[in-house]
């Protein structure tokens, strides 16, 4: 008879019960606030119920990054968790909200949408425009974790006011195999609006594909987007990045094709599943690693188009199983690199 596997611990809060019902509390109220100001800026407008003001629009979410920031910042786990948490509110404030802010910033390829989206310096997430395609390039060197782990404001809203619910997010590995199918949906969805984009307006297909207030391509991410933030609670902090970012999958693939490289080492594996445990987007990664040390292998290449390459894995695991590569070698932090760096004298000693 088949052993039935032993649920996952929940990531550990590194606070009091008090401390984290409260944030608990003040995250979900604040992630309300970010959805609502998008809903009142697209649907609300020209009715009575609109509120004009920048505080309730689609700026509400920089708002939301801004005022948790400093308490996720103290909140970090360890020195690398640190720097990339800072890095990620760094980036969100200044590229989309500061620059912006001063600097008026055009496009060179305008997509017409009726979603009004927060000006930003770069529209690398609206499907079709120049930088929409240079962005992808830039993760050949980097994988997905160059937006997906720091410069997206889905990330930074996701990890600056949602962390008390890490624990919340669905991990098990039936659960993995089909959640990591369903954002290739919309990916096809948006492949189809950048090819109705240079057709002409007047064509029924396109008006609902491209203009439709409701089920347009931008409409509808939109809805999903922002209506996955009042799931959080049940769901965890990367609902959206999991099953429905038609970014993250297209971003998914540099890992696979780029410089990006999740390694194990089978060999020295004894499946504590503390790699499992830190990752958000819900990877079986014991599993992965089991599977393949079952085979035989010791060296494993886990290059999951679902890996946004933050690096809690790597530093969770005791063993030193894991190993995180690219062009930038900063997700891993610097407690990691001195770690690796004793790890290798102490080798050096004993041969001597």
């Amino acid at each position: 008879m088949k052993r039935k596997p032993r649920p996952l611990p929940k990531p550990q809060f590194p606070g009091s019960l008090t401390h984290k019902r409260v944030m608990m509390i003040a995250s979900y109220i604040g992630l309300c606030y970010a959805a609502f100001g998008w809903f009142n800026a697209v649907y609300l407008k020209g009715t009575v119920l609109f509120i004009d003001s920048v505080w309730v629009s689609s700026w509400s979410q920089l708002f939301i990054v801004i005022a948790f920031g400093p308490w996720r910042i103290a909140m970090a786990e360890n020195r690398s968790d640190l720097i990339r948490v800072m890095l990620v509110y760094l980036g969100s404030v200044l590229m989309y909200f500061l620059i912006p802010f001063y600097i008026k910033f055009n496009e060179l390829w305008h997509v017409p949408t009726p979603v009004p989206w927060h000006p930003a310096l770069l529209s690398v997430h609206s499907a079709g425009t120049l930088s929409f395609f240079i962005w992808p390039a830039l993760m050949l060197f980097t994988g997905r974790r160059l937006d997906c782990g720091y410069f997206c404001t889905c990330t930074s809203i996701r990890e600056m006011c949602a962390y008390s619910f890490r624990d919340k997010t669905i991990k098990h590995w039936s659960v993995w195999r089909i959640f990591r199918h369903l954002k290739w949906l919309s990916f096809g969805y948006m492949v189809v609006f950048i090819c109705c984009l240079p057709m002409p307006r007047e064509w029924r297909l396109v008006q609902i594909i491209v203009m439709n207030k409701y089920i347009s391509f931008p409409s509808l991410i939109g809805i999903l987007y922002f209506g996955s933030l009042l799931l959080i609670p049940v769901t965890g902090t990367r609902n959206f990045c999991r099953v429905g970012c038609p970014f993250g999958a297209m971003y998914g693939i540099m890992n696979r094709f780029g410089l990006y490289r999740l390694r194990a080492d089978a060999s020295s594996c004894v499946n504590c599943r503390k790699c499992s445990v830190a990752c958000d987007m819900g990877v079986p990664l014991h599993t992965l690693v089991q599977r393949e040390k079952g085979r035989g292998k010791t060296r494993v290449l886990l290059n999951s188009t679902d890996c946004v390459g933050c690096g809690r894995c790597v530093t969770a695991c005791p063993k030193d199983v894991l190993s995180l590569g690219g062009a930038d070698r900063i997700a891993l932090g610097v407690h990691r690199r001195v770690k690796l760096r004793n790890k290798e004298l102490k080798f050096t000693d004993a041969t001597k």
